[in-house]
């Protein structure tokens, strides 16, 4: 079992690439779609601001900042599990446990995200919003 300190180093350096690596993907994946890097880490901010979030287009503090802010403490909470379950493995070179881990949790994560913090009416941010 890992204590806590040795949890959160390894948590926090698999957080930061995985944070840097997907703030990178949804800014070029918005940029080659619509022509707009910026407003796709608007639209995660959605679970404070509502749907509104999804028509900002320029970077703001209120909704781009968030937007990756959340999506970082996302990344963050689901590097934990992935580290607490599979981190091991992984840096014992067991390649397959590794790729394992990775789907695992990151079907995890969007069954999680999505069904919870989403769609329109999840419970969550329905109850986030008040």
């Amino acid at each position: 079992m890992l204590d806590l300190r040795t949890l959160i180093a390894r948590t926090m350096q698999t957080s930061v690439r995985a944070s840097i690596a997907t703030t990178a993907a949804v800014a070029v994946c918005g940029q080659v779609e619509d022509g707009n890097g910026i407003a796709p880490l608007n639209a995660i901010s959605h679970i404070i601001w509502g749907e509104s979030a999804a028509r900002e287009t320029a970077a703001t503090i209120d909704h781009t900042l968030a937007g990756v802010g959340l999506n970082t403490a996302a990344i963050t909470a689901w590097s934990a599990v992935y580290e607490l379950r599979f981190g091991r493995a992984a840096r014992k070179g067991e390649v397959a446990a590794a790729v394992v881990g990775g789907i695992s949790t990151a079907g995890l994560a969007y069954f999680t995200d999505y069904y919870f913090y989403c769609l329109p009416s999840a419970p969550l941010t329905d109850a986030l919003r008040g």
